[in-house]
């Protein structure tokens, strides 16, 4: 990431990551386990997309280079696996 930042910046190429914990939707569906039930364990896509519209709309000489977003307590429910038809 930064090797790729430091050769776009110098065409003023801006690239932002950002790395969301477990979010609260169908990825987990053909997985062994999913985000608990308690909301403090899982993040809700908009948590996300707000984090991503706050990057694209910071002033044009801001870089957000990295960020990791995670919901306050890391607590997954275990489920078998599942097969899709």
């Amino acid at each position: 990431m930064r090797e790729i930042y430091a050769e776009l910046r110098k065409y003023e190429v801006g690239i932002h990551l950002v790395i969301p914990d477990i979010v609260k939707s169908e990825f987990y569906e053909a997985l062994s386990f999913s985000p608990d039930d308690d909301f403090r364990a899982y993040l809700e896509p908009e948590d996300v997309a707000k984090l991503i519209h706050l990057i694209l709309t910071a002033r044009e000489n801001v870089q957000i280079l990295e960020v990791k977003i995670a919901p306050k307590l890391f607590k997954v429910k275990r489920q078998g696996l599942k097969t899709r038809p």
